[in-house]
């Protein structure tokens, strides 16, 4: 009966640390954010790191942030990568078991072991890239701009026409001319004579009259640009 008792006891310590001593084991890739949200992919059977996105592993005081993961339970095998933040400056690291870091892109944590608890205890900071300060830049070119502008208005000045000269050369158009003279004027650059007869709807030979009498005035002048005339007014008389 005694052997009885002795293998029913022997039996539930047997079962008692069977229990205890659970087989955990992690295939995590863990990402930290800015504000310490931890995202986690991969698998567990360890309830604690199964959560898809949390704050517990992370703390702040002052600018420094503290990432800690640290388990009591040992692992059979774990593999855990912990990539931090752009621009982290990692100041205090503790790892448990073997690992190696990588800065393939952002820096990351990557460790791995076997029949131990899994320990990373980080201290970081994150970096502000300095930023030049273009606004200095900006209001001196500008500057310059508005001062080259107002040089080159003074050393060419931009001609305006006399209204009263313009009214004094009206008076002695006839209507056909008169229109001629005003759409030269209001154009304000050299136009080709087919762009002047489409914008009077002259005839052709009307439109050719006048302005060889207009030329002979001196009031418009022709040039030869390629295979086309162009017409404009004679500034002398108008300025």
């Amino acid at each position: 009966m005694k052997k009885y008792y002795f293998s029913i006891l022997f039996l539930i310590i047997i079962s008692a640390f069977a229990y205890s001593s659970e087989k955990y084991y992690a295939d995590l890739e863990l990402q930290v954010e800015d504000n310490g949200v931890v995202h986690t992919k991969g698998t567990t059977n360890y309830a604690e790191l199964s959560i898809k996105d949390t704050e517990y592993l992370t703390s702040k005081k002052g600018p420094y942030w503290l990432f800690n993961l640290t388990t009591k339970e040992s692992f059979s095998d774990y593999f855990v990568s912990v990539e931090f933040p752009a621009n982290t400056e990692i100041n205090y690291l503790r790892v448990k078991g073997s690992f190696r870091l990588a800065q393939n892109g952002n820096l990351r944590i990557i460790t791995f072991g076997n029949d131990e608890p899994i320990e990373i205890v980080a201290q970081y900071k994150l970096i502000v890239p300095n930023r030049k300060n273009y606004t200095l830049f900006f209001i001196v070119a500008f500057a310059l701009i508005v001062f080259l502008f107002f040089i080159i208005r003074k050393l060419f000045p931009k001609k305006s026409v006399d209204s009263k000269k313009t009214d004094l050369i009206r008076k002695t158009l006839t209507q056909n001319q008169l229109l001629i003279f005003n759409i030269l004027i209001q154009a304000k650059e050299p136009i080709t004579q087919k762009q002047l007869l489409h914008r009077t709807q002259l005839p052709k030979s009307t439109l050719s009259r006048n302005l060889d009498i207009m030329e002979k005035k001196n009031i418009l002048k022709k040039q030869s640009r390629g295979m086309v005339n162009v017409i404009f007014v004679n500034e002398e008389l108008i300025k």
